[in-house]
């Protein structure tokens, strides 16, 4: 099933949590990450950024075999991923303000 990161979203601020560890099992019995789990993993990051909460670890357990996000460092990278998107988006919206302010709409 998809993760609802909507739902991930709601219950960080229902609880107030300031960080948020994601969890779950690969019932194949193989830990190793699939492209929709670091394609969710990136979208939560995103996602508990703007609510200023922090994604620890994304963990997949299968049978006796586990894969942390965090200490195989994909989660670093991913988050430097979003910091760079991030600051990209910021210089973007900051240049279309100037633009405007100075009536060289891009609109």
């Amino acid at each position: 099933a998809d993760l609802n990161i909507r739902k991930v979203v709601e219950m960080a601020l229902l609880t107030s949590a300031s960080a948020v560890i994601l969890a779950h099992n690969h019932p194949s019995g193989n830990a190793a990450a699939s492209r929709n789990d670091i394609t969710a993993t990136r979208q939560v990051e995103m996602a508990l950024e703007s609510i200023e909460a922090t994604l620890n670890d994304h963990i997949i357990f299968a049978g006796e075999d586990t894969l942390s996000f965090a200490q195989c460092g994909w989660l670093g990278q991913i988050k430097e991923e979003v910091r760079d998107y991030r600051r990209e988006e910021l210089q973007a919206a900051r240049e279309q303000e100037a633009a405007i302010l100075w009536g060289d709409s891009l609109l």
